[in-house]
């Protein structure tokens, strides 16, 4: 809507029923000339700066559990079947990772108790 500068999606967002006057006012909109980059600018400004994202990314995945998994044209619940497991022992991974450092750290916390 060009008066209020708000979007709108017709079947997921749609504007106010009662306010018949503002689907007459209403432009599509051009996500491409809004959009950050395209893809090929994304992907090139990604392997520029990989090496300065590498500690977040190690969040995301370990080098044994790849983050991309090929799913040639699968449906949905295929698709699921496939990440599922992978999605699961990832988080397992990561949440034995994140209560040995929790005891860890409490056992650090305790030494450093009785020693003071």
């Amino acid at each position: 809507d060009p008066v209020t500068n708000l979007e709108y999606h017709l079947e997921d967002d749609p504007p106010p029923e009662q306010e018949q006057v503002i689907y007459e006012r209403l432009v599509p909109v051009d996500h491409d000339c809004m959009s950050n980059g395209i893809l090929v600018d994304r992907l090139h400004q990604f392997d520029v700066h990989w090496v300065e994202m590498e500690q977040f990314l190690q969040h995301l995945g370990t080098s044994d559990a790849h983050r991309l998994i090929k799913v040639s044209e699968a449906t949905e619940d295929r698709v699921f079947e496939l990440v599922e497991p992978k999605v699961a022992e990832l988080y397992e991974r990561k949440r034995a990772e994140w209560e040995a450092q929790q005891l860890s750290k409490k056992s650090r916390d305790r030494a450093d108790t009785k020693g003071a």
